[in-house]
């Protein structure tokens, strides 16, 4: 039962940084007990284990773990964040390019790519990225539609930090 080493994890963060990989065992151990159980526990876990280890500086491992939690919950607005910023600092802004011109009709590489210019604050050119991003998410199967919103979302700020309100107001009313 994961509630055991759930109760282990609220005792381990009560100490020091030495416990890490303790930490991050009780959180294999629940993701090993929810594979195929408890949604909400296993997302929790992933999610937690790789904030764990991209604070130790094990970037890729923690990069894996939320690809797991986003194969789970494509939509987890937490785990795109955090792994776009994490992606974006350690392998840099030509990963992003990289995925594109290898996969120039996902919509998921042009709003990776929108999503990280946003932090950056480069909004004209994550404008141009969420724009084809809603394209292609359009044009998708309609599995899509909670990214092809959010991606109407991130254009909308873009429009907004521009004062550009009525276009902003478009895009949130998609």
């Amino acid at each position: 039962d994961s509630r055991l080493y759930l109760d282990k994890l609220q005792v381990l963060n009560k100490f020091p940084e030495p416990l890490i990989q303790e930490k991050i065992k009780t959180y294999d151990e629940i993701i090993r007990l929810n594979e195929n159980k408890q949604r909400e526990e296993l997302k929790t876990a992933y999610l937690e284990k790789a904030r764990l280890l991209n604070s130790t500086n094990q970037a890729e491992k923690a990069i894996e773990c939320y690809d797991m939690l986003l194969a789970i919950e494509p939509d987890n607005i937490s785990a795109l964040l955090e792994k776009n910023t994490l992606r974006r600092t350690y392998y840099g802004m030509g990963a992003y390019d990289d995925d594109i011109h290898n996969n120039q009709d996902s919509p998921d590489c042009y709003f990776n790519k929108g999503l990280a210019l946003t932090v950056l604050e480069y909004y004209a050119q994550a404008y141009d990225c969420f724009d084809q991003a809603i394209d292609l998410y359009k044009l998708s199967d309609g599995k899509s539609k909670k990214m092809l919103c959010l991606a109407y979302l991130f254009r909308g700020q873009w429009f907004a930090a521009l004062k550009d309100f009525d276009e902003a107001l478009i895009d949130y009313d998609q």
